[in-house]
């Protein structure tokens, strides 16, 4: 449908001190380039410069300038819009508004699912992501996984090929499994602000970052009550794109911080694991479990040490055995770990985990085969098989794809049962 949107999106931003000493350098770049909305700020444009000098004819151009060659005490300033004009754009009245501006509204197709306009002319309009990737690319670390992969749990798969490494050279591997206490509720403001500074962040940028987290009202409603409002001062929104992006620069710091370990970074998820060969290993992975601890302090995380763990890896007959320490408090040792989903084994077997998928795949097949009984439609019991069955036969099976011919039995006799 046909609508009116203000121009809110600014695909280029030209702005020079003189900018009448420029106009053939930017009637250039404007020439050489196919801007859909070009947007000028202080353009110290006058009434004896003309419109066309600076635009060629696929452009309107609306300006309001702010004196005139006449009057050189009011130089200066000046706003312009130029618009493609097959946007058929017309200009707004915008009264009770004491401002310098020009508000502009072109006409094309829009609907809430578009991530901009719909036309044959206007194309792809710029997203933030796009705006701010050259920004966070280069400031991400590389040792840490995107929340979003094409493959399916790829640190999982890291630590499968880390810990295969080790079998391989006779060593064992000890992985230190974290847990941090409400990680994305305990983003502080201030550091994070810092961090965006050191970072390299424009002061605008920053400006529009913290604007979506600070001044938010919270209230909890329970049983028809609501309770007091209140101000978060920490926190960034769960399920939200600029939540999981601010979280992610936030604690990209964390793995500059080790010295002796590799770690793994999936969100709040982190592994931090090292060869270990004599006790020596162990007391450097566990000076870097310090440095984790003190990381924590510093940024105003907290870990729920009673969750996390240690699972050492070999097939020694005799494992090194320590004692990991967070703040004085002794980690527990297991023989198994759920890892994003995955039970792992200190000998890489998965068996545990096999048998727990396939009870839990049969409980879900015995559930379809009772609400489906009346169904004739294959289609949608091929839709609803895939969803509920294969999906969850098929998780990372890259990682824990059995070797014996017992295990592969198993799992076909569930896809036969069906």
């Amino acid at each position: 449908m046909s609508t009116g949107i203000f121009l809110i999106c600014i695909l280029e931003v030209l702005a020079h001190p003189v900018m009448r000493a420029w106009v053939w350098a930017y009637y250039s770049s404007v020439a050489s380039v196919e801007y859909d909305v070009i947007y000028v700020t202080e353009t110290w444009l006058c009434e004896d410069i003309d419109s066309w000098y600076l635009f060629d004819d696929r452009y309107l151009v609306y300006r309001k300038d702010r004196g005139s060659s006449s009057n050189s005490s009011r130089r200066g300033g000046g706003v312009l819009v130029a618009i493609k004009k097959c946007l058929s754009p017309r200009k707004l009245d915008v009264p009770g508004l004491d401002l310098e501006a020009i508000w502009i509204s072109p006409s094309t197709d829009w609907n809430d699912g578009n991530d901009g306009c719909r036309s044959d002319c206007v194309g792809d309009l710029v997203k933030f992501e796009n705006v701010t990737y050259d920004d966070v690319v280069l400031a991400i670390s590389e040792l840490k996984s995107s929340l979003t992969v094409d493959v399916d749990n790829v640190p999982s798969f890291i630590i499968k090929d880390k810990i295969i490494s080790s079998f391989e050279s006779g060593s064992q591997l000890d992985v230190i499994y974290n847990d941090f206490s409400k990680a994305f509720d305990s983003i502080d403001f201030d550091i994070l602000l810092k961090k965006l500074q050191g970072i390299g962040f424009h002061v605008n940028l920053i400006d529009w970052l913290l604007s979506y987290l600070c001044k938010r009202s919270l209230y909890v409603y329970f049983n028809n009550a609501v309770f007091h409002e209140f101000t978060s001062t920490s926190g960034v929104p769960q399920g939200s794109n600029l939540g999981l992006l601010l979280f992610i620069l936030f604690i990209n710091d964390l793995t500059w911080v080790f010295k002796y370990s590799g770690c793994l970074l999936f969100a709040d998820d982190l592994k931090l694991f090292g060869s270990i060969r004599s006790d020596l290993d162990s007391v450097l992975l566990q000076r870097d479990l310090d440095r984790l601890f003190k990381w924590c302090i510093d940024n105003r995380l907290h870990l729920n040490i009673e969750k996390c763990s240690v699972l050492s890896y070999t097939r020694k007959t005799q494992p090194l055995i320590h004692v990991y320490k967070i703040n004085n408090l002794v980690l527990s040792l297991s023989n198994t770990v759920t890892d994003l989903g995955i039970i792992f084994d200190s000998k890489l077997d998965f068996s545990q985990h096999i048998d727990t998928m396939v009870s839990k795949t049969y409980r879900r097949l015995g559930f379809l085969k009772r609400r489906t009984r009346e169904f004739s439609s294959e289609l949608t019991l091929k839709v609803l098989y895939c969803a509920h069955i294969r999906s969850n036969l098929e998780y990372c099976s890259i990682i824990w794809n059995p070797n014996y011919r017992n295990k592969i039995e198993i799992i076909e006799r569930i896809q036969n049962n069906f």
